[in-house]
């Protein structure tokens, strides 16, 4: 037994030595600083502390929050507890005085933090964000026990009334400093009696500026004040919470600038799962545009809101919310809520839930949600809108009449892009259960101030749910339908500059569905277009286009174009493709087939979205700014993009791919047919080629093929060839008019090949070399038609001649027809452009049954682009053979000999000068003024007809030898003149025959 005795009391001794130990090391101030270091944020440090049975020591706190905000404390002296904390979960403080405080927030508290409805941020219960169970105690024998987080929005209610703690704090007192990025100081003041249990508390609190600089935009003057009520269970938690808040803002000269007020209301009942909640806010903006910058010129706002709630169990249900929001004591948004809410429990979403009323909002209120650089300007806006809960729970948002917007003015970066139009529609919208979209737009339409310029309609369905990886989105639907007019929309700024369009009326039929082969289809129709190019004359155009993605990354695209009937067009085009849009370079593959093609509908067409000519600069609205000075203007009125292909590589660099075309039947201008017309394009970086061109004609071929290839290594970075063939081809085909009123017919031969090399595209082509040669064999040149006032003319002209003896105007009456229509056996011209970039015409001959032409020259033109304007110096040698000689001989224009080759030449060459544009045939017109001059002049052949005898000559302009009268001493134009006058007609022709 004492053996026994000896052990107990050596093992209760050494028990008792390493308590006192423990304790000992425990409350040592180095160890008790480890301790609470190891429980502060990274960065954090204290100097000193010491913790006894009675108090509580800090000094040099320093605490660094993960959002950048720095807290310091100097000292921390107070009565403190910590066996009443061990064992009996109580917070026993006697009166916390802290002074030195500092509070360093990263950013500018004033501008960043703006007026907004007040949010209900529920003190740290150690709820995990999780979901997990908090650590809170389970309650005594007989209490309900404590519920786990569920992330029901109810349970941070409860968790103030569930606090395990209990709280014995004497008194609180709190003065430091609050300092903001921007260099802003703050006061900061709170002030607390005693806290304890089942006893209510009054907490006073308040940040005031004390910075003497003023904020931006003249704020001065900044409080912030708030009033807590709090009343705590005996058990622990708080049982009721009043927070009252009030903050004012003002400026130098003591106006007003913000007035906030705000009045919370929470009783809870923790462990029986109840609690009520009431919010209340009122909110003075006089001048918005101090905090949101975007709603300059709104002017005063008002912002007042209530909301009463009550929780019991997992449901919280909204008993009445209300909404005002007033502008220059003008209500301008009110929202009313008309039923109860239930969240997180069972609901019942059927009825009249809310209206939302909107009464002149100015649209510039609409700026903060708007995507950056686009802006609107107009008439306000006013609207009903009404929510209504559908069976399945649907959830309907509708407007009690049509909406009406406008009339208002869209702007992008300042740029005008809608102006003064007015938009009409009644929207529907719907959220169903599965939280997918639905909306109805049924009937809406745009006018601008003549009248409609645009209608239609959509519906569709978003799912929120789907996803897609594609280009193509999933999971949603729609079907729209518009009908516009094409010279109405295109008047709009987005639109202005960029077609030539008269007339005209677009319908267009849009179909998105996932569940489809093709996913994206759409057609329509253009009635009766007109160019401005093509006044008076319409077109009807008809288009098909459908797009598939058949696996991730890759479109599939088809498309048909017809125009002229429905029964009979004239024009039937079908596109196929597939093209990766994600991919860079892009790569693409095509075909381009056709049963018929008429070049007119093509022409016509293009003609019509045609970028229109006109002022580099658009009329703007009032109060718009222009464009930013670093926008350059076309005269089209659209941006001039820069050019950057020596940095970006050639134009066609972005694509990679190849076009095959194939036309059974290609109708041209002239009444030809092209048949069986064939071309391959291909692009890579280095190449942009033509190859394979083939058509047919009657009787005759067209082959060729062209290229531009870049180099980015080669100073001449771009060469460029061409080499086009033509066989047995009546040049007719290509004419702009019917074949049968083409001057020329035959059949020609050719080959046009030139290639060129340059540091830009431009510049190649302007450096172009090579060889035009044509041959024509077989032919017709027409150079004018006679018409009956002509014919009528030359007759005359030869009967009066012969009437008259004057041989001169009998052949020049007679040599004209012979211009008309000149057959040839043999027409040929080359061109040639050498490295001194002029043009020469080395070789033209027309050889006729009646008449020869011989000539060569040059074209002075450095540059292509100033070819039609150069001087251009043509020499032309003349012959005429048969009949012809003899009317010309009469008329002293050709020369004694004749060549070899029976024709016999003219006296003198002719020199055509001026321009290709406007070329100078004064030197033709002088030769055939001579010839006619001498026509009239040369003397008639004399009869020998004596008078009778005894008759005296009649002196000239008498009668019967009677004195003249004054009437008849005014000379009477000859008959010779006035046959003038009927031949000059035939002289002009003969001289735009011979180039004039």
């Amino acid at each position: 037994m004492k053996t026994f005795l000896k052990i107990f009391l050596f093992f209760f001794v050494l028990v008792v030595l390493f308590v006192g130990a423990g304790l000992f090391v425990l409350t040592r101030p180095g160890v008790q600083k480890k301790i609470i270091e190891g429980q502060l944020p990274e960065g954090s440090s204290v100097r000193t502390v010491r913790i006894s049975t009675s108090s509580l020591e800090l000094s040099e706190l320093k605490l660094a929050m993960p959002d950048g905000t720095v807290v310091r404390l100097a000292t921390l002296d107070t009565d403190f507890k910590p066996l009443d904390a061990l064992f009996n979960h109580t917070v026993k403080i006697g009166a916390l005085n802290v002074d030195g405080l500092v509070v360093e927030v990263p950013g500018a508290l004033i501008q960043s933090e703006t007026p907004a409805e007040p949010s209900i941020a529920p003190p740290s219960t150690g709820t995990s964000t999780s979901g997990q169970a908090s650590d809170v105690p389970r309650p005594a024998k007989g209490e309900a026990p404590a519920p786990k987080a569920s992330g029901s929005p109810v349970d941070a209610l409860y968790a103030i009334g569930q606090i395990d703690w209990l709280l014995d704090i004497d008194s609180i007192r709190l003065q430091g400093e609050l300092r903001d990025g921007a260099g802003s100081r703050y006061a900061i003041d709170l002030n607390a009696g005693p806290i304890r249990p089942g006893e209510e508390t009054t907490i006073e609190a308040s940040l005031k500026l004390s910075s003497r600089e003023a904020l931006h935009a003249g704020l001065k003057e900044f409080d912030a004040n708030a009033r807590v009520f709090l009343k705590q269970n005996r058990d622990g938690g708080f049982e009721q919470v009043r927070v009252e808040s009030l903050t004012n803002a003002s400026d130098q000269s003591g106006k007003n600038l913000l007035s906030v007020s705000q009045e919370l209301d929470l009783a809870v009942q923790g462990f029986e799962e109840r609690a009520t909640l009431a919010v209340a806010f009122n909110a003075d903006l006089p001048r918005p545009e101090i905090f949101l910058p975007e709603m300059a010129g709104v002017g005063a706002v008002n912002v007042q809101g209530s909301l009463t709630a009550e929780a019991g169990g997992e449901e919280l249900t909204l008993q009445g919310t209300d909404l005002l929001l007033s502008a220059s004591d003008a209500e301008v948004v009110s929202v009313k809520l008309n039923k109860h809410f239930t969240l997180g429990g069972k609901q019942d979403l059927s009825g009249n839930l809310m209206d939302v009323r909107i009464t002149n909002l100015p649209l510039a209120w609409l700026r903060p949600w708007m995507p950056e650089g686009l802006s609107v300007s107009g008439n306000d806006l006013s609207a009903q809108l009404n929510l209504t809960g559908l069976p399945g729970g649907v959830l309907q948002l509708s407007p009690v009449a049509p909406l009406r917007l406008g009339p208002l003015s869209v702007f992008q970066d300042g740029a005008p892009m809608l102006n003064q139009v007015t938009i009409l529609a009644q929207p529907v919208i719907r959220v169903e259960s599965d939280r997918s979209i639905a909306w109805e737009l049924n009937d809406f339409q745009v006018s601008d101030q003549y009248g409609a310029i645009l209608t239609g309609q959509s519906s569709g369905r978003y799912g929120a749910s789907a996803t897609s990886e594609g280009f193509l989105p999933a999971g949603l639907q729609t079907r729209t339908k518009l009908d516009f007019g094409l010279q109405q929309i295109t008047q709009q700024p987005a639109l202005a500059g960029y077609t030539s369009i008269l007339s005209g009326r677009a319908k267009v039929d849009l179909n998105l569905d996932p569940a489809n082969d093709y996913p994206l289809q759409a057609q329509g129709r253009i009635d009766a277009i007109s160019p401005r190019a093509y006044p008076g004359q319409r077109q009807d155009y008809r288009f098909a286009l459908q797009l598939n993605e058949p696996k991730p990354g890759v479109l599939a695209l088809g498309a048909n174009l017809e125009a002229g009937s429905d029964n009979r067009p004239s024009s039937n085009l079908q596109f196929a493709g597939q093209v990766r849009p994600k991919v860079s370079p892009l790569e693409f593959q095509a075909d381009l087939t056709a049963s018929r093609v008429s070049q007119r509908d093509i022409e016509f067409l293009s003609a019509a979205f045609q970028p229109e000519e006109r002022a580099a600069t658009n009329a703007m609205p009032e109060g718009v700014r222009p464009p930013t000075p670093s926008t350059t203007q076309t005269t089209s009125g659209r941006p001039q993009v820069p050019d950057t292909a020596q940095v970006a590589g050639p134009p066609w660099a972005g694509y990679d791919g190849e076009v095959k075309v194939s036309i059974a039947e290609l109708l041209l201008l002239s009444g030809e047919v092209i048949t069986d017309l064939q071309a391959e394009v291909v692009v890579t970086e280095p190449l942009l080629s033509l190859k394979n061109l083939e058509g047919g004609f009657e009787g005759g071929r067209l082959s060729g093929s062209s290229e531009a290839r870049y180099s980015q290594r080669q100073r001449m970075a771009y060469a460029i060839k061409t080499d086009l063939m033509f066989d047995n081809v009546d040049p007719a085909t290509f004419s702009k008019k019917p074949s049968k009123d083409f001057p020329v017919r035959g059949t020609f031969d050719g080959r046009a090949k030139f290639s060129g090399q340059g540091a830009t595209l431009d510049q190649a082509i302007d450096a172009i070399e090579g060889e035009l040669a044509v041959n024509g064999r077989e032919g017709l040149l027409t150079a004018f038609k006679l018409d009956t006032r002509s014919n009528l003319g030359l007759i005359g002209a030869g009967l009066l001649g012969q009437s008259l003896n004057r041989p001169g105007i009998t052949a020049l009456a007679r040599a004209v027809p012979y211009f008309e229509n000149m057959p040839f056996s043999d027409f040929t011209l080359k061109l040639t452009r050498g490295a001194d970039k002029q043009i020469k015409i080395p070789q033209l001959s027309f050889v006729g049954e009646n008449l020869l032409i011989d000539g060569a020259g040059s074209i002075a033109a450095s540059s292509l682009k100033e070819a039609m304007s150069q001087p251009l110096d043509l020499t032309l040698n003349l012959g005429a053979k048969g009949q012809l000689i003899e009317y010309l001989e009469t008329l002293e224009l050709l020369g004694p000999n004749t060549a070899e080759d029976g024709f016999r030449r003219w006296a003198s060459t002719i020199q055509i000068k001026g321009t290709l544009s406007d070329p100078d045939t004064s030197a033709l017109e002088r030769m055939l003024k001579q010839a006619a001059n001498r026509a009239l002049t040369q003397p008639a052949k004399q009869k020998d007809e004596p008078a009778a005898e005894g008759e005296t000559p009649a002196e000239p302009g008498t009668e019967d030898g009677e004195a003249p009268s004054e009437q008849n001493l005014k000379p009477k134009p000859s008959k010779e003149e006035k046959i003038l006058r009927d031949v000059e007609t035939g002289l002009d022709l003969l001289n735009s025959v011979l180039g004039g």
